[in-house]
């Protein structure tokens, strides 16, 4: 089975067939390489494709010659990094185990991990399943001090950990905005249901047709015509305006008012300074959800923990709080939001602009 899997990342793969250069970097998988080049010279770094989207021909031959078709990912990493030879290896996919195996394999390099989602249930599962102290990096940058107290319980930290936020939100400028206008980020994606983001739009809807509050821009994860039409056949099409996958950073730049349930860009439009209200959808009971096929939600600022129901958030959504938060946050002003959400705010996403421990970080290694 796995010799049947490598074959088909062969057959998709582009291939190189020159031998690898030494460089200072190396990225560790292609994901958002584009944001850490623009700190990194890009004659100085390679690139490890994790998940197999470039081979090395040479590199390839020498493993299988070395040591056989056996542990054969192993292996390519490891005569890929010889030749490379880097200083300092990078990640920002930090949901990747192996990344943390790199320490105890290539001690002399310096490793450093970028937080770069939320996380997900099956990478929390390997950490608490794995023996103390055996993942590890030299340097880890967290969204916030309550993931950085989480994660550390399972990863051990060598040099220095930071607090910076979201890396690509932090690389985007951000605009203060006069307007009133509403953006939902929804979390529906190909191959799962929108119902419970329907009957929580609808809800809103009726919110604001009654308060004459305008329509709601409702941004999707994806481009796929079904899940665009689900929405627009199950919504009162003279208040939406439905916007498939693009840029999200540059969409959010336009509103001031963010709706959201449990997504990363949602807390990044929270450090950002946007007026948000974050709804829970699903059921906190997780045993149920595990019994029934069904993810738990994540309560409001996860992993940090807060009341089911605050101010600008509530983890339950009966149509009374959808009404009241609806009500107290559109109609409340910047400066007034500002000071109440300031110290929420560090537990969940902080704010580095330019991504300037970075910077210094770089100046370091």
């Amino acid at each position: 089975m796995i010799y049947f899997f490598l074959f088909k990342k062969f057959i998709k793969a582009r291939w190189i067939y020159k031998k690898p250069k030494h460089k200072k970097f190396i990225l560790y998988d292609l994901a958002h390489s584009n944001y850490l080049l623009n700190y990194i010279k890009k004659e100085n770094t390679a690139i490890y494709y994790t998940r197999g989207e470039e081979i090395n021909f040479f590199v390839l031959y020498k493993a299988i010659i070395s040591f056989g078709l056996r542990n054969i990912r192993k292996n390519y990493k490891k005569i890929f990094f010889d030749y490379v030879k880097p200083k300092v290896v990078v990640t920002m996919m930090s949901n990747y185990t192996a990344f943390y195996e790199l320490k105890n394999e290539f001690p002399n390099i310096t490793t450093i991990a970028i937080q770069n989602d939320l996380g997900n249930e099956n990478f929390f599962k390997i950490l608490k399943n794995q023996r103390k102290n055996s993942f590890s990096c030299d340097y880890f940058l967290f969204f916030s001090s309550s993931f950085r107290k989480m994660i550390q319980r399972y990863i051990s930290v060598k040099r220095k950990s930071f607090i910076i936020g979201s890396f690509r939100n932090n690389f985007h400028k951000y605009k203060s905005l006069n307007n009133k206008k509403i953006l939902f980020i929804s979390k529906c994606n190909k191959g799962q249901t929108a119902l419970n983001e329907i009957l929580l739009l609808k809800q809103i809807i009726k919110y604001l047709i009654k308060n004459k509050a305008g329509k709601i821009d409702i941004s999707l994860k994806t481009n796929d015509l079904s899940i665009i039409n689900y929405f627009k056949n199950n919504l009162n099409k003279d208040f939406i305006n439905i916007i498939p996958k693009k840029n999200n950073y540059s969409l959010i730049q336009k509103y001031k008012n963010i709706i959201f349930t449990d997504s990363t860009l949602g807390y990044e439009c929270l450090a950002k300074g946007k007026k948000i209200i974050s709804f829970g959808l699903g059921s906190l009971d997780k045993n149920w959800c595990i019994n029934n096929g069904f993810n738990p939600i994540n309560k409001f600022g996860y992993p940090a923990k807060f009341n089911d129901n605050g101010f600008c958030w509530s983890n339950k959504s009966s149509k009374k709080d959808i009404n009241n938060l609806l009500k107290s946050i559109l109609s409340m002003r910047q400066s007034t939001f500002d000071k109440k959400i300031k110290n929420i705010r560090k537990k969940i996403m902080d704010y580095d602009p330019e991504n300037s421990k970075f910077k210094r970080l770089l100046c370091v290694v």
